[in-house]
């Protein structure tokens, strides 16, 4: 079964993503499959796309709950997040833990899936660990997914606070190398356990070198062959999940040595 692909980037521009949706409904395409820069302002694209009969998979990130998709073809972010949690809260090792939480923008999906995961997987090792849970967060904010947003929070953290933290969790790799880069820069001492989620071969690194912690794979790789399957199987009239995820994996230092490339491209 041969189609045409027609591949459009909206660079980052949420407007432009609109309109290249509307694009496509107008030349009638048969499926579209979207990686939502915005889960809401994508909202009424797919609502015609739905009114049009054509059939719209997101990708990555999830068209919010007024729009229209089939299924979304996505890491398991609250997994992630919990698995990264548990592991903070083991290398802690303490009862009373000190946290800085970094998150992407507000309101995106994926970004407090992690956070709310991140919490779940911190507390529930220290309630197997001490019989409670105590974790303090004593930063939390937007970093836009982005290191030098997430650079400037961590100095400022680092100047009210002393230094005086024990965690940080970042909902992308980007952001956990700026606040890394911040901790470095201003020289504070004490252990700084840092994790976040994607899998940037520059994170790997990190890791491989002690200065970061773990991270949750989510492979773009994995990402565009699942996609691919998902829409070969709905132009096939196959019935698919409402969700398909990439498989789960959290990297630490036991393991990222399996899953490090040097030419990985991000």
């Amino acid at each position: 079964m041969g189609h045409n692909v027609i591949i459009l980037d909206a660079e980052g521009n949420v407007a432009k993503q609109a309109a290249d949706v509307e694009d496509l409904i107008a030349r009638k395409v048969d499926l579209i499959a979207v990686n939502p820069y915005d889960s809401n302002a994508v909202v009424p694209v797919t609502l015609k796309a739905k009114r049009a009969n054509i059939p719209v998979i997101a990708v990555d990130i999830p068209v919010a709950a007024e729009g229209y998709s089939i299924t979304t073809v996505i890491a398991n972010n609250r997994h992630l997040g919990y698995v990264n949690g548990w592991h903070l809260a083991k290398l802690a090792n303490k009862r009373n833990v000190k946290a800085v939480v970094i998150e992407g923008y507000p309101g995106a999906i994926c970004s407090s899936d992690r956070f709310e995961g991140f919490l779940a997987g911190f507390n529930k090792y220290q309630i197997e660990k001490f019989n409670y849970a105590n974790l303090e967060i004593i930063f939390h904010a937007y970093g836009d997914y982005a290191f030098t947003p997430a650079y400037d929070l961590m100095k400022d953290v680092i100047t009210r606070t002393s230094g005086n933290f024990d965690i940080v969790f970042c909902a992308n790799d980007a952001m956990a190398i700026g606040a890394l880069k911040a901790i470095d820069d201003s020289k504070i001492k004490g252990a700084k356990y840092i994790a976040g989620v994607d899998g940037y071969r520059e994170m790997f690194e990190m890791i491989m070198k002690g200065k970061t912690h773990s991270t949750g794979l989510n492979s773009p790789y994995e990402l565009g062959v699942k996609t691919a399957e998902t829409v070969i199987k709905v132009l096939k009239g196959e019935n698919v999940p409402s969700v398909v995820y990439t498989t789960p994996v959290l990297i630490t230092k036991d393991n990222v040595k399996q899953y490090y490339n040097p030419n990985q491209d991000y």
